[in-house]
């Protein structure tokens, strides 16, 4: 029985829980007295004469018909390419244990998901894995599962994610001079563009004389593996980005902006750089790095939020706060050099 709480009235209420309806959500019932005793021996009464099933919910199939009940619930309202990852996590989740998959999803237990969560902690990483965690609580909390979630998840590593640097960046143009990937690359790492941005981008979006683009083209991937060209999944997605102008006359004299799909775009950055770099980075690192240079430069995080399309500027300090592990002493020196001037 839950705790009777003192209402600014003076009052105390208590929410009982009765049991569940035809459609699996829960059902609850307000009681309220003048003493916090008596609201919840209202509330307890009630429970015990109640003619709700409380002991016997409605059966609501397995947790692997409840991942697809969820999934489809959400399948016209959600972009592609989040239907794609619900689609591979349930695939994810069904391969790695099929008898939690099969089981009735009311009556999952917390041990159950524990089990699961230690099962795919020895091949995912740790951030794949508290995704797929998200994922579940929210398909048992969909089903109507009284079960609140308080698994242990595996601790959050720092991000350390290299991010190329201006000597990356010039190699990277060097070696693909005249070669397909080389606009792509530019409008990544001096435009902060998305892959599917770039590959969905018009000729008719680029303001070549100021060097401005209108991004309000996304190319996603349908669950299929069939391509198709939407406007931005966010809000923020839609906006307008300054390059240098060296950028537009490099694709007005080509032509045409790229031609790859992006996953191929993905694919032959990465052997690119297996090729010729020590240090791995992948093709959204270089949005990344524009972030990053355009930070140290001073510009204030809200603008470059904005340009690069991100819905906040947490995304950007966990960036900046290791785009630039070279320039720590020059980051440091600048506080010391300023007390030593004020104290001079």
């Amino acid at each position: 029985m839950a705790t009777a709480k003192k209402l600014p009235s003076g009052q105390y209420r208590v929410r009982a829980y009765i049991g569940m309806d035809e459609n699996g959500r829960k059902i609850t019932k307000s009681f309220t007295a003048s003493s916090k005793k008596k609201a919840e021996f209202l509330a307890s009464q009630y429970v015990l004469t109640a003619k709700v099933a409380v002991e016997s919910p409605t059966k609501k199939g397995s947790f692997d018909e409840a991942m697809t009940r969820y999934i489809d619930s959400r399948r016209n309202v959600i972009a592609p390419y989040s239907l794609t990852s619900y689609l591979s996590i349930q695939k994810t989740l069904k391969k790695c244990d099929p008898a939690f998959c099969d089981k009735d999803v009311l009556e999952i237990t917390q041990d159950d998901v524990q089990r699961l969560i230690n099962k795919l902690a020895e091949k995912l990483k740790q951030k794949t894995v508290r995704n797929r965690h998200g994922f579940i609580s929210s398909v048992l909390e969909y089903s109507g599962s009284p079960l609140r979630l308080k698994t242990t998840l595996p601790k959050k590593e720092k991000n350390m994610d290299y991010i190329p640097n201006d000597a990356d960046v010039k190699k990277l143009l060097k070696l693909l001079k005249g070669k397909e990937l080389e606009i792509p690359v530019m409008l990544a790492a001096f435009g902060m563009l998305r892959r599917g941005e770039i590959c969905g981008m018009e000729m008719s979006d680029i303001d070549f004389k100021k060097g401005i683009i209108t991004v309000q083209h996304n190319m996603i991937r349908h669950p299929d593996g069939t391509f198709e060209v939407l406007t931005p999944k966010t809000y923020e997605g839609s906006r307008t980005v300054t390059v240098p102008l060296f950028v537009t006359k490099a694709i007005k004299k080509r032509g045409y902006i790229t031609k790859v799909l992006p996953d191929t775009l993905t694919t032959d950055f990465t052997d690119i750089v297996d090729a010729n770099f020590d240090k791995r980075f992948t093709f959204h690192k270089l949005r990344h790095y524009g972030a990053s240079i355009r930070l140290y430069l001073g510009v204030p995080y809200e603008y470059v939020r904005k340009e690069g399309g991100w819905s906040s500027v947490t995304v950007l300090q966990q960036i900046y706060a290791h785009a630039f592990p070279d320039k720590q002493d020059e980051f440091s020196n600048r506080a010391v050099n300023y007390f030593n001037n004020l104290m001079s």
